[in-house]
């Protein structure tokens, strides 16, 4: 006897799948391709802007060693010690310098759709930023070409900066933005 049982995954996109199940209850391992956006921290600040974050430089830690008493001393009623304590040496590590983050504007996820991916892809593969394939899925292939097209004026980071993504034309810029472009006060009528 076979039961049908359908499995829904959501990460970037929703997936769904369907699998027979044989009477035993053993169910198969459904291979999901895990998205860079999966693991991403993205924040949803107060004033509605999406912010994430690299890490700029590591934390550093050291380790100290230290005695801890696992059986205290006995002393006897004149306070004289009859059994000296027993410690051990105990290896604990902290923190000197904690990690710095450089904290950039991102796109809010729901932005992040598959159209919206394939998008990136094909701007990177545009300026010869990105040679895979044009598939839609945020991966580490498209992070990485997004770590390096941005990386000479933006973070040094996987996930797309809003600035990026408006040099690419792939967001609408805000008006204080339009503002500073330098457009022509009165375009000339095109000759038809």
């Amino acid at each position: 006897m076979r039961v049908p049982i359908c499995f829904v995954v959501c990460g970037a996109g929703l997936l769904a799948a369907c699998a027979e199940v044989a009477a035993t209850g053993l169910v198969p391992q459904i291979a999901v391709p895990a998205t860079l956006l999966e693991t991403a921290d993205i924040r949803l600040e107060d004033d509605g802007r999406c912010v994430t974050g690299t890490i700029v430089a590591p934390a550093v830690t050291e380790t100290i060693t230290q005695q801890v008493e696992v059986i205290p001393a006995e002393l006897d009623a004149t306070g004289a010690v009859t059994r000296p304590a027993v410690f051990r040496n105990q290896q604990v590590e902290r923190i000197v310098t904690p990690a710095q983050r450089d904290t950039f504007e991102t796109l809010c996820p729901p932005a992040f759709t598959p159209n919206f991916t394939a998008s990136l892809q094909r701007a990177l593969m545009a300026r010869d930023a990105y040679a895979g394939p044009i598939n839609g899925i945020y991966d580490a292939r498209t992070g990485e070409a997004v770590r390096l097209f941005q990386n000479t004026n933006g973070p040094n980071s996987q996930i797309i900066a809003r600035t990026t993504a408006q040099d690419l034309g792939l967001v609408a810029l805000s008006s204080g933005q339009l503002d500073t472009l330098d457009l022509p006060q009165d375009p000339a009528p095109l000759d038809l």
